[in-house]
């Protein structure tokens, strides 16, 4: 019985480390997609909006709780917004 229970627990493990990497390797092309449509999307702009938006996803990456408090402000303003008119 003992030995089931670690074969199975052993199996469980394997199971597991097999999703993590999986999901690690899903981020990563994730992340190399949005950056690719980030700069798709760049490029379509004009230099200087391009500049701006660019020195200011630098600064959210730099300090993201700021930009992250700024999201979450806007969409509880919205929300406000949407329930006085429905």
């Amino acid at each position: 019985m003992k030995q089931q229970a670690q074969a199975k627990a052993g199996n469980v493990k394997q199971h597991v480390h097999e999703g993590t990497e999986a999901l690690q390797a899903k981020a990563g092309e994730m992340a190399l997609q949005a950056k690719r449509l980030t700069h798709q999307a760049l490029g379509k702009l004009s230099q200087p909006v391009a500049a701006r938006i660019e020195l200011l996803m630098a600064t959210a990456r730099q300090r993201p709780l700021p930009g992250a408090a700024f999201v979450v402000g806007g969409f509880l303003v919205l929300r406000r917004l949407l329930r006085r008119n429905g």
